[in-house]
């Protein structure tokens, strides 16, 4: 590399990838117990790992691309002599420790192509700092969510792509938006509705800056939402169950929405909230929209269109007709947004101050989360070292056998498959003839999700009649029949042994359970 400026700044992009890396290293892998937490999904990650490698197959359909990188990963280790299981959790780890650190290289390349090749600014250093730490991607996302912390990282590699392809529309730059979307499809379900709501926010951004004025923008542009709806038409063959999930959210979205909730709300309290959420959102989408069109006669025709395209899709992503279970989830990826909608903000405000504000209060929001999860893993450290411990003797104790089933939470269930080795399910997959099929049927509870007697009030004596309801209920602890068994209590949990099908418990003319009966 000739220029001695470039030369500079990938030394510097460098540093920072690595210092992330390091920093994620230390806090998620070096000193972590393999416990890390009753309700993290880590457990289910590394038992569809495990199944790939034992059978070749995931243990529960899902989009496999990350699967099959971490059995790679996997492989490789054990054949240095690593054991499988300590394989898997190093390459789980690994991979999330170095991934996410990633994301400055795209942001550095959309900064240096939005700033047509000018030497980076303190400011725009800052942003990319914030890119490979963004709000609750260093614990939350790295343990809780790994599909949507790798999916977030192809989406934040797509925006130069799409930046590229809004420049000069060929097939030669076509086919790195395509190659991503696919990889993102087959990490996320998730991630790619989020992308999918991008795609849709270029399209809208492109009809209102007028960019559909020549036919090959036209074909370029309309192939992308194309090839979106083939591929959710994909999963429908893929996957059944998933394709379905996607129907129910879609059927339930107004509903459970922040408007649906605003009429349906019974207290005054609760419709204000809602009506503050709903203003929120309008009132932070139109400030950025204000904001573009303040400086819409300086940018060039892409820019135009690609800083439109960002402000749309943060308010797309937060609509208050979605529903808000997938608010939640696609909030996380607002964050790349504001970053570029910043990257135009510091090129074009002629207000210094007004632009380390802005910066400054990015990366205090940026840092305050990051502290907080750092916090909170090195408290839940010495609990979860002793949960381990427990874990671990209750495996050596041969307690469970490998034909045997447990019985327990939404969450938990991977844990047991994983430290016992034995099946286990939740509470609302369970049938009469499981009694039959398995040589004992266990339930465990932790100790953590007790249930106070309004919520046992709350699950008995009512039949599942919704989805919605389903969910409700295997995200809680099992209430514990008469007839039921202790076998073993602990400080943090208890395990109960079931003999047969119990008289207070609900199952329909298939033998599926339903539901809790009262007394």
């Amino acid at each position: 590399m000739k220029n001695p400026e470039r030369r500079k700044e990938f030394r510097i992009l460098i540093l920072i990838v690595c210092a992330a890396i390091l920093a994620r290293v230390f806090i998620i892998w070096i000193g972590r117990p393999e416990f890390v937490g009753w309700f993290s999904h880590t457990y289910y990650y590394f038992v569809e790992v495990e199944g790939l490698l034992r059978d070749g197959s995931l243990v529960y359909p899902d989009m496999p691309l990350l699967f099959y990188f971490y059995a790679l990963i996997s492989k490789i280790l054990m054949f240095f002599g690593v054991e499988t299981k300590p394989a898997i959790v190093a390459s789980t780890r690994l991979v999330m420790s170095v991934v996410p650190a990633l994301m400055a290289i795209p942001v550095y390349f959309l900064i240096r192509s939005i700033n047509h090749g000018k030497s980076l600014t303190k400011l725009n250093w800052l942003l990319i700092l914030i890119s490979v730490f963004p709000p609750l991607s260093l614990t939350h996302l790295t343990e809780i969510l790994q599909k949507n912390m790798f999916g977030l990282v192809l989406f934040t590699f797509l925006q130069p792509a799409i930046y590229r392809l809004l420049k000069t529309y060929s097939l030669k730059r076509l086919l790195p938006v395509i190659a991503l979307s696919l990889g993102i499809f087959l990490t996320h379900l998730g991630t790619f509705g989020a992308t999918v709501f991008f795609f849709l926010a270029v399209t809208a951004a492109l009809l209102i800056t007028g960019g559909f004025s020549d036919n090959k923008s036209r074909v370029w542009l309309f192939s992308i939402p194309i090839f979106a709806v083939l591929l959710f038409l994909l999963i429908y063959l893929i996957d059944v169950s998933r394709f379905d999930r996607i129907i129910y959210y879609a059927g339930r979205s107004l509903s459970n929405s922040q408007i649906g909730l605003l009429f349906s709300s019974q207290t005054l309290i609760e419709k204000l909230q809602f009506l503050a959420a709903i203003l929120f959102t309008a009132f932070v989408a139109f400030w950025l929209f204000r904001l573009y069109k303040k400086h819409l006669n300086r940018l060039s025709k892409t820019d135009q269109v690609f800083w439109l395209s960002n402000v749309i899709f943060v308010y797309l992503i937060a609509a208050p007709v979605l529903d808000l279970d997938l608010v939640v989830r696609f909030i996380l990826f607002s964050p790349i947004s504001f970053i570029i909608i910043l990257i135009y903000l510091l090129k074009h405000l002629q207000s210094e101050w007004l632009k380390r504000a802005l910066v400054g209060l990015f990366l205090l929001i940026s840092l305050t989360t990051a502290f907080g999860e750092v916090m909170g893993v090195f408290m839940r450290n010495a609990d979860n070292r002793s949960i381990e411990r427990e874990m671990v003797s209750i495996r050596n104790r041969q307690i469970f056998r490998p034909d045997d089933f447990v019985i327990t939470k939404y969450g938990v269930n991977p844990i047991c498959n994983w430290f016992f080795e034995t099946k286990s399910g939740l509470i609302t997959s369970l049938n009469r003839e499981d009694f039959k099929r398995y040589g004992k049927i266990y339930i465990l509870n932790p100790k953590e999700g007790e249930l106070s007697s309004e919520a046992i009030e709350k699950l008995t004596g009512r039949t599942i009649r919704t989805e919605a309801e389903k969910y409700q209920i295997m995200r809680n602890n099992i209430l514990v029949p008469k007839d039921a068994k202790p076998v073993l209590q602990t400080d943090n949990l208890e395990i109960f042994e079931l003999e047969s099908p119990p008289a207070d418990w609900a199952f329909d003319s298939e033998g599926n359970w339903i539901g809790y009966l009262k007394d």
